[in-house]
């Protein structure tokens, strides 16, 4: 488990590519939904404790599901100052008529620990040319908990994860 510090705390998260290996199913289609569109919500803490969400993009990048952020953005700064995040995927347009075949998927939520990428040769790996055209920050997002929700034969299904433990399933009429 790639075991990670955080300012002195202790805080556990591991990459993406090990919560595939250990959860490869969920993995999957947990990253469909979050391939599925654009922006997602990410949630973080402000320096007095409260939460803030913010509109996020997320790539898979390597071994790692990351975010990115304009220098000096709030959500780069709350990050750098608490690394912990909630990121929920944005399920796309759904109406009331549609809801259960747009939500067919599930609905995908990861928690865990943001650390910041700082190796300027890295940084510049990560670029695509030209994009971003300045600075950034880059963060990659170390998972401690992964949900997926989903209604199926009727009922809903929760699947939920945790480094080192077998996936969990609960279903709910």
């Amino acid at each position: 488990m790639d075991a990670i510090d955080t300012k002195g705390t202790a805080a556990r998260g591991v990459a993406w590519a090990e919560f595939e290996q250990e959860a490869p199913e969920l993995a999957a289609r947990v990253r469909a939904r979050f391939e599925r569109t654009l922006h997602h919500v990410l949630a973080t803490l402000r320096a007095d404790g409260a939460p803030r969400v913010s509109g996020t993009e997320v790539q898979f990048y390597g071994r790692h599901l990351t975010i990115g952020s304009m220098p000096g953005a709030v959500k780069a700064r709350d990050l750098q100052r608490d690394g912990r995040f909630a990121l929920h995927a944005n399920p796309g347009e759904v109406t009331r008529e549609g809801a259960e075949e747009a939500m067919g998927d599930g609905d995908a939520k990861v928690a865990g620990t943001a650390v910041e990428v700082t190796d300027p040769g890295e940084l510049e790996a990560f670029r695509e040319v030209g994009v971003p055209p300045g600075p950034f920050h880059l963060f990659r997002l170390m998972p401690t908990d992964v949900v997926l929700t989903a209604v199926e034969g009727g009922e809903l299904v929760i699947r939920h994860w945790r480094p080192g433990e077998d996936v969990a399933e609960h279903h709910r009429q």
